[in-house]
């Protein structure tokens, strides 16, 4: 067990509470994070980081620095621009600058959390729009029975999660099925 894992199972007495921690982490905690994702995942070579603007960014920014890769933040608010990429799924619409995503190849989508999946698949909708591919999914923390795994798999990416916690009738647990 690692030490974030030791400390994410600290604070599992509510998904807030996981939040809190996160948020609570500095840059080079997140530069750390990030070098700890990179350490048993082979990616190709990564042109592009995405992720949803929101508490992700600061994980994003480390992983594009650590892979000497461009950052791209899409949004759920539309541009008031023209030359924009909408991708719609489960009733949330996310958008991304036809000019921040031009020429992307090969992307790594990252997030402090992993959930349901439907913000990275949103994001696999705008990276197909602009001709690139995903070739990886990261977050720090994956809710391991809401299915964001398995909706990402199916679609062929990769996902490298540091630690994964389960909901239970007792309550979040740290997940006793994959030993990461």
């Amino acid at each position: 067990m690692t030490n974030f894992q030791e400390q994410v199972y600290r604070h599992l007495e509510s998904e807030r509470m996981l939040e809190d921690f996160l948020g609570g982490l500095l840059a080079p905690n997140y530069l750390e994070l990030a070098g700890l994702l990179q350490k048993n995942y082979t990616f190709p070579p990564i042109d592009t980081v995405i992720t949803a603007l929101g508490n992700s960014n600061a994980l994003a920014f480390a992983v594009a620095l650590k892979l000497k890769a461009r950052l791209v933040v899409v949004q759920d608010r539309p541009y008031k621009h023209e030359g924009v990429y909408a991708s719609e799924i489960d009733d949330r619409i996310l958008f991304g600058l036809q000019s921040q995503l031009e020429g992307i190849k090969n992307v790594v989508i990252v997030q402090d959390f992993l959930r349901h999946g439907y913000t990275p698949i949103g994001i696999y909708g705008l990276v197909a729009q602009a001709g690139g591919k995903v070739v990886g999914y990261q977050a720090l923390i994956e809710y391991s029975n809401l299915g964001g795994r398995n909706r990402l798999e199916i679609m062929n990416v990769p996902v490298e999660v540091l630690a994964q916690v389960a909901h239970t009738p007792r309550g979040l647990q740290p997940e006793r099925r994959n030993n990461l």
